[in-house]
C-alpha cells in the first residue's frame, strides 16, 4: 500500500513537470516516465516527429519503423486496425486502445487535431509494461500538452500537402540521418529535388514581424505560388526550400516576382549555397540565416543576400578589432581619413561599385544616386588612390578593406582609440 502511495506521489509530480516541457522529444520521454511505455508522435503520413529516447525499445517493429524511418506512407491506410483507430478516436475526440497482428504489444492512438484540423498520431506501446485501467485518460491528459507543442514547433497540420515540409522542420531542428535515408523519405513521401535547390530565410527588414501566425498564411500561400518552393515558418523566420532548373546566379534577375514581393512586404531573404544533399539542410538553413542577418545589421538594400557574398564578415569577426584594421590597404585607409575629414562618401561608393563589376548604372541604382555623381566619386577616387581600378589584386584588396571598414563601423561596439592607425 505505501508503495503504492509512493508511486501515485511520483506520478503526480511528474505529471506537474508536463506543462514546463517545451520540446516534443522532451514531451515522449516525460510521457514514457509517466505512463511506463514509450512514446512517438507522427504526422498523418507517418513521418516522425518526436518519439521517446530515454528508453531503448528493442522491438524490431519499432526498431525499423520508428528508428530507421523505414515505414512506408501507405502504411497507415493500408493497415485496416490503424485506420478504424483513427476514425473513431477522430469521432470520440479520445484516445484509443488496439490490438492487432501489425505489433506485437497493444498500443494506445490518439489522434491530434487543432481546431477540427487532424494534424498528426500520439502512439503509446506496451512494450514495458501492461497498460493500466488509467492509461486513458493519462494519454489524453498528455495529448492535450502534445498539441500546444507541435504547433511551437511549427508543424503543419498534416495533409499530404505538407507533410515534406513537416519532414523538412524536422531536418532543421538538428536531427542528422544519413543520405540514403533522408532521400528514402521523402522518396516515400513523393518529392523529387530538382538540380539547382537552395535554402532563403526570409526576414522583415524592420525588426519583429507583427503579422500573426495566421497572417502569415497568405505570405506562404503567395510564395508557394510562385515556384517550385516550399514555404514554411521556422524559428523567427520564413523558410523556402527553392528548386529551379537552372543555377540561380542573379535571383533578382532570374526571379523578379519575387523580388517584386519581398520589396512590397519589405522583405529581405539570405540566400544559401546551391544544396548538395538534403541530409545537411541544417547547415544550408544556417547559411541562409547568417546571409540574412549580417545582410541587415549592415544595412545592405538588396532583396537577396547571399551567403558566399558575405561569409566574409563572419571572418572578421574572429579577429580583435585592433588586428583587424591592421590588414586594411593603406589607400583605403587613407581614403577613409578624406572621408572623415571631409564629410564625403567616396569609401562607400567605391564599395558598391567594385562589388557591381564597376558598373555605374547598377551603383546608381543601388545609392539612389544620378550615374554623372558615382562618376564624378569614382574619378575622385582614382585621383586620391593613384589607381585606375585595373589590376585584378588590388581590387580584391580593396573590395575586403572596404569590407572591414563596413564591419567595423556597423557590427562592432569596440573602437579604436583615437589617432589609431591600422
Amino acid at each position: 500500500m505505501e508503495e503504492s502511495k509512493q508511486l501515485e506521489a511520483t506520478r503526480i509530480e511528474l505529471l506537474c513537470k508536463l506543462p514546463q516541457v517545451t520540446d516534443l522529444d522532451g514531451l515522449c520521454d516525460l510521457a514514457c516516465r509517466i505512463m511506463g511505455n514509450p512514446m512517438f508522435i507522427s504526422d498523418l503520413a507517418h513521418t516522425i516527429i518526436a518519439y521517446t529516447k530515454c528508453v531503448e525499445v528493442n522491438d524490431p517493429v519499432w526498431q525499423e519503423n520508428i528508428v530507421q524511418s523505414r515505414l512506408e506512407r501507405t502504411t497507415v491506410n493500408q493497415d485496416r486496425e490503424v485506420s478504424v483507430a483513427h476514425g473513431v478516436s477522430a469521432v470520440e475526440r479520445r484516445p484509443v486502445l488496439i490490438e492487432d497482428n501489425y505489433l506485437p504489444y497493444p498500443r494506445i492512438i490518439k489522434l491530434l487535431t487543432h481546431k477540427g484540423q487532424p494534424m498528426g498520431v500520439m502512439v503509446i506501446t506496451a512494450y514495458l509494461a501492461p497498460f493500466g485501467a488509467s492509461d486513458i485518460d493519462l494519454a489524453e491528459l498528455i495529448s492535450s500538452f502534445v498539441v500546444p507543442r507541435m504547433i511551437d514547433s511549427r508543424f503543419f497540420a498534416s495533409d499530404n500537402a505538407q507533410t515534406v515540409e513537416n519532414y523538412f522542420i524536422r531536418l532543421l531542428s538538428g536531427v542528422r540521418f544519413s543520405p540514403e535515408r533522408v532521400e528514402k523519405r521523402l522518396d516515400i513521401l513523393g518529392y523529387r529535388r530538382r538540380a539547382y535547390t537552395y535554402v532563403l530565410s526570409i526576414r522583415p527588414r524592420g525588426g519583429d514581424d507583427n503579422r500573426s501566425r495566421a497572417g502569415v498564411g497568405p505570405l506562404l500561400d503567395r510564395l508557394r505560388a510562385l515556384g517550385a518552393c516550399r514555404a514554411f515558418l521556422y524559428d523567427t523566420s520564413l523558410v523556402c526550400v527553392w528548386e529551379s532548373d537552372e543555377d540561380m546566379v542573379d535571383w533578382a534577375a532570374q526571379k523578379p516576382a519575387l523580388a517584386a514581393l519581398l520589396r512590397e512586404e519589405s522583405l529581405a531573404a539570405g540566400v544559401s549555397r546551391r544544396i548538395g544533399s538534403l541530409h545537411e539542410l541544417s547547415d544550408y538553413y544556417q547559411q541562409a540565416q547568417a546571409a540574412v542577418d549580417f545582410g541587415l545589421r549592415l544595412g545592405r538594400l538588396d532583396c537577396f543576400l547571399y551567403f558566399d557574398t558575405l561569409s566574409s564578415f563572419m571572418m572578421f569577426g574572429q579577429l580583435p578589432p585592433g588586428k583587424l584594421l591592421q590588414c586594411c590597404h593603406q589607400r583605403i585607409a587613407e581614403l577613409s581619413a578624406y572621408d572623415a575629414a571631409h564629410g564625403t562618401e567616396l569609401c562607400a561608393t567605391l564599395q558598391v561599385y567594385l562589388e557591381q563589376a564597376k558598373s555605374l548604372a547598377k551603383t546608381a541604382e543601388l545609392l539612389f544616386i544620378h550615374r554623372n555623381t558615382v562618376r564624378y566619386r569614382i574619378r575622385r577616387c582614382m585621383e586620391l588612390m593613384n589607381t585606375d581600378f585595373e589590376n585584378g589584386n588590388d581590387i580584391f584588396s580593396f573590395i575586403l578593406s572596404l569590407r572591414i571598414l563596413e564591419y567595423q563601423k556597423k557590427l562592432t561596439t569596440d573602437r579604436e582609440p583615437a589617432g589609431a592607425t591600422p
